[in-house]
């Protein structure tokens, strides 16, 4: 049951760690100018980092509220090959800035809670 309940309930984190690598995917699936394509690579990276590490830390979510809008402004500011590439990075970083403001469930007291001294039962 605990097993089942961490799925949905890290859903959010899952889906921004799939939205990261979507993202360093999509830098070699269209073409891109050099600067946005690296640009949107290293960013895809940081995203799937971070929530990662927001697994273990919810607070570090908040990290990708910055990857969100950056890629955001990418999309609008930066010029593209494609208007298609602008519009994919202004609707996947809006995604990423929503995502990064769903909590992660409280885990005290279950046998995931990483702040309990395994050495007292």
């Amino acid at each position: 049951m605990l097993k089942r309940y961490i799925n949905v309930a890290f859903a959010p984190r899952f889906a921004q760690i799939g939205l990261g690598v979507w993202m360093f995917a999509t830098c070699y699936l269209w073409e891109r100018y050099p600067n946005p394509t690296m640009l949107v690579a290293f960013a895809g990276a940081l995203v799937g980092t971070f929530a990662l590490m927001s697994l273990v830390d919810s607070r570090v979510r908040y990290a990708n509220v910055f990857m969100g809008i950056l890629l955001m402004g990418e999309g609008i500011f930066v010029h593209q090959y494609f208007p298609f590439c602008r519009i994919h990075d202004v609707v996947v970083g809006a995604l990423i800035l929503l995502v990064s403001f769903v909590p992660n469930p409280d885990m005290t007291g279950t046998e995931l809670d990483l702040g309990r001294d395994s050495s007292h039962h």
